[in-house]
């Protein structure tokens, strides 16, 4: 499947909605087809350098591909980031589907719904929401291992 989303970005503080509060980036060294380390490494430094200086989000927009190693890679690397303060974690896989490119602008339009607009998304039997977050968390992860992660809060 595909997708398209378009988004106007500025630096101008919104006197309501989101924001981004952080950006991380890294590229996997593993050998893999899909270029994915069983522990996550190039997650857990993308939402190390996304969560610094902020700490934990209340919400994770998961990347979960929908293939066992990559689920297992990036829950792993979750894990290893949040420890004990791990935070609820959802996919956006089972609605959005493979949108590629445009993965991480689902997920932000999903963000958008919940910290801006108030909207309490679908749940699904794996994730309930005890209230609605006010920061979150999304990863996303591209062909050849790279990650992304970029931390958004309401405003």
């Amino acid at each position: 499947s595909s997708a398209a989303v378009a988004m106007v970005l500025t630096t101008k503080q919104p006197e309501k909605g989101m924001k981004i509060s952080g950006i991380g980036w890294a590229m996997e060294k593993a050998s893999s087809p899909a270029g994915i380390h069983p522990l996550g490494l190039a997650f857990q430094e993308s939402m190390k350098q996304a969560c610094h200086p902020f700490g934990t989000p209340d919400l994770i927009l998961a990347h979960l591909p929908g293939t066992r190693n990559g689920n297992l890679a990036e829950q792993s690397a979750i894990d290893a980031v949040f420890k004990s303060q791990r935070p609820i974690t959802m996919g956006s896989k089972w609605f959005s589907g493979h949108a590629l490119g445009a993965s991480t602008a689902v997920s932000m339009v999903w963000a958008w719904k919940m910290l801006a607009e108030q909207c309490r998304p679908m749940l699904t039997p794996e994730s309930a929401l005890p209230s609605l977050p006010q920061s979150v968390l999304i990863n996303s992860q591209g062909f050849g291992g790279q990650a992304t992660s970029i931390l958004l809060e309401n405003v």
